[in-house]
């Protein structure tokens, strides 16, 4: 498990640490030869490390999201340079990471929209929500004593928690926030998006954030089934009942279309909005998380990491169409003392009552929402 004050990068053939107040080697003392050679050992493969560390447990405003996101910088140019700079200097900012995205999110000419809450149920504060998923409880006849609350409700959610160590996939009963079945991701992987896949069967799709792997599991069951090699970053992953396939985010401005019967990467686009404050050359919409297909409106929903906004984009021109603002549904009181880990993480569509539900990491509440305009 990662502490507040430290991120684990893992980076293939060799580890780093980055401590509050310690000089990590090849980091602090940034030359072009030391970079070289990190470049070297890394063979092109190093992954990205998320744009800020509340994702690995790293308190923001500390020293280490500064030093690691400046020296992740050092591995890339033009504009994922300059994005990583700019955010390199607001972590060490309480609260000027969260406005800045804020504030650049509305620097797009696009109608915001509201939002209301129709119910509220409670969610495992402890649970590190890094993907979410609604569904009708399949039909079988389990032994465990865990699943007899299924006998009220058939209403579930798949979720996936992240941190190495403490990630897991589980199935939880959606009135009562109740734990019903819950299946461990070993380290070193940290678990990310989730996607329930119904056809040809019941299969549900998780991704991993640094080692480049998948998991697939029955979607019954919840056994794991299969160890997919999965070559990118993993943040935010949906089923895409329209066209049958994957759509899966990496942090940037791109979405991956996955074939959902191979698990294949198959293409990728890039969300097209107005330039960004920080960033006027860039026309597209960065830090995409966690994602949610609509497939009534063919609409994909798209958290931005970091922010309380959910930015609305067409699937079929990849354009933005609109912004759902969701400031304050987070109360107060529910917040966490550990500055800004509380963020806004876990969307999940409910096409019987066409409402989201929606909850955040280490949230106490799990919310159903309308979009209002």
């Amino acid at each position: 498990m990662l502490s507040d004050c430290s991120a684990f990068v893992v980076v293939p053939r060799f580890c780093y640490w980055l401590h509050v107040g310690a000089s990590p080697p090849g980091a602090l003392q940034s030359s072009r030869r030391r970079v070289a050679r990190l470049r070297e050992r890394s063979a092109g493969t190093l992954p990205w490390a998320r744009a800020t560390f509340c994702k690995a447990g790293c308190r923001i405003g500390s020293s280490s999201c500064s030093v690691l996101l400046r020296w992740k910088s050092c591995f890339l140019a033009g504009e994922e340079r300059s994005h990583l700079r700019q955010l390199g200097s607001l972590v060490q900012q309480p609260g000027a990471l969260r406005q800045h995205v804020s504030m650049s999110l509305f620097s797009t000419p696009a109608q915001v929209s509201s939002y209301e809450i129709i119910e509220s149920y409670p969610h495992d504060p402890s649970a590190f929500t890094q993907g979410l998923v609604y569904a009708k409880a399949p039909i079988h006849s389990p032994d465990e004593a865990e699943w007899t609350m299924l006998q009220t409700s058939t209403e579930v959610f798949y979720e996936s928690t992240g941190l190495v160590g403490e990630s897991s996939l589980r199935c939880v009963h959606k009135l009562s926030g109740k734990v019903l079945k819950c299946v461990q991701v070993p380290a070193p992987h940290f678990a990310e998006g989730l996607a329930l896949v119904p056809r040809p069967t019941r299969m549900l799709f998780q991704l991993t954030w640094l080692t480049r792997t998948a998991f697939l599991y029955d979607g019954v069951s919840l056994k794991q089934v299969r160890e997919i090699p999965y070559d990118l970053e993993g943040w935010g992953a949906t089923y895409d009942s329209n066209r049958h396939c994957i759509y899966t985010s990496n942090g940037t401005d791109r979405i991956h279309i996955v074939d959902a019967d191979t698990f294949e990467i198959l293409d990728q686009v890039r969300v097209r909005s107005s330039p960004y404050k920080f960033s006027r050359s860039c026309p597209t919409l960065w830090y995409l998380n966690d994602l949610e297909m609509i497939p009534d409106t063919d609409e994909l929903w798209c958290n931005v990491f970091f922010s309380d906004y959910v930015a609305v984009v067409d699937p079929a021109s990849w354009e933005l169409k609109r912004w759902i603002d969701l400031r304050g549904l987070l109360l107060p009181e529910h917040c966490l003392p550990c500055h800004e880990v509380d963020v806004l993480n876990g969307l999940a569509w409910d096409r019987n009552r066409q409402l989201m539900y929606v909850t955040g990491k280490r949230w106490p509440r799990m919310y159903a929402i309308r979009e209002r305009p």
